[in-house]
């Protein structure tokens, strides 16, 4: 089965269209949580919790300053291949693999504890959670160290709400692939956070503002 849904990006998160729900994508979450107990999704009714690790569905719709009515993670996504076009404003998902002609491939690795792939960033090796619903990149503190800030980027999370912090205009190779990004230097409660997975920063919406986007979870391949 394969389905497209009308795509938002809203401040760097993306937010589909799914059957008259708001629905933010997110594969840094292992679960779905939302206003309702179920949600339509694939032809398949779709459990939402109402809480997640310590916080509420509220606090995060409230932290990201939009409604929405759910958000949807890898106990739904963690099955599919997902294919993120910013430019048409579209997602599909499929049951089955996507192609992507003359793209780049590299593999990812999937955990209960979230969605990583291999980088290099300021020539040193990286690896880097693949997470949709960030909207800002990041890399622990040891790679930018000597370098001059480009300025100051305000984001949030549920476990810290909102924060600050220094950004760096950064070169990332995936797969050979120079990627320009902008990202914040880890604060020491993502650094802790990511560590859980020996991860050295996240890779936010720049990855998917790049152009097609495939994330395959039935293979464990990135493709852009």
């Amino acid at each position: 089965m394969k389905q497209t849904f009308k795509l938002e990006v809203y401040r760097g998160h993306l937010i589909m269209t799914c059957n008259g729900n708001e629905v933010l994508i997110d594969t840094g979450s292992p679960e779905t949580i939302g206003k309702g107990q179920t949600l339509e999704f694939m032809g398949k009714k779709v459990h939402c919790r109402k809480s997640l690790m310590g916080f509420s569905f509220n606090s995060v719709v409230e932290l990201l300053g939009r409604d929405i009515d759910a958000l949807m993670g890898m106990d739904v996504l963690g099955s599919l291949c997902m294919q993120v076009d910013c430019a048409a404003g579209e997602v599909t998902f499929s049951d089955e693999p996507l192609a992507l002609d003359n793209a780049t491939s590299l593999p990812l690795r999937v955990s209960a504890f979230g969605v990583t792939t291999e980088a290099e960033v300021a020539g040193r090796h990286a690896n880097l959670i693949v997470d949709t619903g960030a909207q800002l990149s990041y890399i622990n503190e040891p790679f930018v160290a000597g370098l001059e800030s480009t300025g100051m980027r305000e984001d949030f999370h549920p476990f810290m709400g909102r924060y600050e912090v220094p950004t760096y205009d950064m070169t990332v190779k995936l797969a050979g692939r120079d990627v320009k990004m902008v990202c914040g230097a880890s604060p020491a409660q993502v650094q802790q956070l990511i560590a859980i997975i020996h991860a050295d920063g996240v890779l936010g919406h720049d990855l998917f503002a790049q152009g097609k986007v495939v994330l395959d979870f039935i293979t464990k391949r990135l493709l852009f």
